[in-house]
């Protein structure tokens, strides 16, 4: 198994000026380390591989 951080962070994009196109993304950033300022949450996990169906 391996240990990754998960760090997160959640935002509203606006697309036009209607309050409809307004929609919440959250960004994720998986690291291998422990980084130094960030709230993180730590997960167990095997390592998987990426599929692309070309």
């Amino acid at each position: 198994m391996v240990n990754y951080n998960v760090v997160t962070t959640e935002y509203f994009y606006h697309f036009g000026g209607k309050e409809e196109n307004r929609n919440a993304v959250t960004e994720a950033l998986i690291l291998n380390y422990s980084p130094p300022n960030a709230t993180v949450e730590t997960k167990m996990t095997k390592q998987m591989s990426l599929a692309f169906g070309y």
